[in-house]
């Protein structure tokens, strides 16, 4: 199966690789013809050099491992806690008495965003930009003229 942002089919990328490594095109030529850059041609050239055939098929992008990954124990003590779903059962200042440890503070209150009406009004520029200076080797559009219908 393709993959959905694929510019070449693994037919094109084997034609791709051909041209390069048997009929001996220059990768930038070649990449050109299939409109794709000279790093992907390359890149398709030596998959096919290592790979033959079995080298332009697509392949996941999928990462082989994700060393940040939040374990399982964390996330079955997070899921427990009902913080997932962002409701629990148990009353705010109780559970901001719980996070402090039993302490009478909170967690730190994060500072509320304005919304839109309670924003200053942005005004309206009172004049139009000035163009800056005339680039070099352009000249200034002359006048308009008709040319007169062909008889």
């Amino acid at each position: 199966m393709l993959h959905a942002d694929a510019v070449l089919t693994p037919r094109q990328r084997l034609r791709l690789a051909w041209l390069i490594l048997e009929e001996k095109w220059p990768v930038a030529r070649a990449a050109d013809s299939f409109g794709v850059g000279w790093k992907t041609a390359a890149k398709w050239a030596a998959r096919y050099r290592a790979e033959g055939q079995a080298g332009m098929a697509d392949r996941s992008s999928r990462p082989h491992s994700s060393p940040a990954k939040t374990g399982p124990a964390t996330t079955k003590r997070i899921m427990s806690r009902g913080h997932a779903s962002g409701s629990t059962s148990e009353d705010p200042e109780e559970q901001r008495w719980r996070w402090a440890g039993g302490q009478a503070a909170g967690p730190p209150r994060l500072p509320v965003r304005r919304s839109a009406a309670d924003r200053p009004a942005v005004s309206e520029p009172t004049e139009r930009p000035r163009a800056g200076p005339p680039r070099a080797g352009r000249r200034p559009p002359g006048p308009r003229t008709r040319r007169p219908p062909a008889s």
